[in-house]
């Protein structure tokens, strides 16, 4: 159907002979045939259409491939603003939960983890005692998600709330290199970064945060960090140091929720318009 769609199209537009053909005529055949279509539609006939340009092209019958006729574009695919929590709903998170019980103690270590140093839920999960040197207030971890070294300051408001968990929250476990373990027989570490996902979600859920368009979750409030530190004029580069990105492009993505500079260069609309 394509193919005869096609050819009736040339010979409408009186193009006598293949070699003839050019890349414009292309570009008006989709415009006047294809574009009608449903999006994906488009997609689709455009691809069949780029195969059969390559097929003449490889024949010798056109001057031109399909791929410089009909150009395949990748689309970015993080190209969505991502889902972030104010300062505010963060220290609701963190003023709502129940630091004396020893799940509140866990509960309050993991939120600030992530919170003030945008640890991944996985991190925290594989986080042992010897990555921490609590005399020199640094914390030292192998991402698991790059294998790359990360360097963090461990400032009060994590070494705290960890101190607490540990000695006054936290069971005596088979897996006693591992910071965080589980509160029922026989008191291991987390299997999986699912765990911190539960928790964080219920301590968000305990504040009564309104999830409703964002996305929820530690890596949510991990995103909150850096767009925090962007609204602040934290350079790219430190952020970057922050949440272990080898190259401050992947860091990039970060600006496009930092609303409060975007308004600043919004244009004022004249009146009457």
């Amino acid at each position: 159907a394509l193919c005869f769609s096609f050819l009736k199209y040339i010979k409408t537009n009186n193009i006598d002979k293949l070699t003839d053909l050019k890349v414009i005529d292309i570009t008006h055949y989709i415009d006047s045939s294809i574009k009608h279509n449903t999006p994906s539609t488009v997609k689709k006939i455009q691809g069949e259409l780029r195969l059969i340009l390559n097929w003449m092209y490889g024949n010798r019958l056109i001057h031109f491939t399909g791929k410089l006729a009909i150009p395949s574009l990748k689309r970015e695919m993080r190209n969505k603003i991502l889902s972030t929590y104010s300062d505010d709903e963060i220290n609701r998170i963190l003023d709502s939960i129940d630091i004396d019980s020893p799940q509140g103690k866990e509960m309050y270590a993991i939120v600030c983890l992530v919170s003030f140093l945008g640890l991944r839920a996985i991190d925290i999960v594989n986080l042992r005692f010897d990555e921490i040197n609590w005399e020199n207030n640094k914390l030292s971890i192998i991402q698991q998600k790059t294998n790359q070294p990360l360097h963090l300051p461990l400032i009060d408001e994590v070494k705290f709330p960890l101190l607490d968990y540990i000695k006054n929250g936290r069971h005596t476990s088979k897996t006693d290199d591992y910071i965080f373990t589980t509160f029922y027989p026989p008191y291991t570490k987390f299997k999986s970064s699912s765990s911190i996902y539960r928790i964080v979600t219920r301590a968000m859920n305990i504040a009564g945060i309104e999830f409703k368009g964002r996305h929820h979750g530690p890596h949510a409030l991990r995103h909150s960090l850096a767009s925090n530190m962007v609204n602040n004029n934290a350079p790219i580069s430190a952020i970057s140091a922050v949440l272990g990105h080898t190259n401050t492009k992947t860091t990039d993505i970060y600006i496009t929720t930092d609303t409060t500079h975007m308004r600043e260069l919004t244009l004022e609309v004249p009146y009457g318009f």
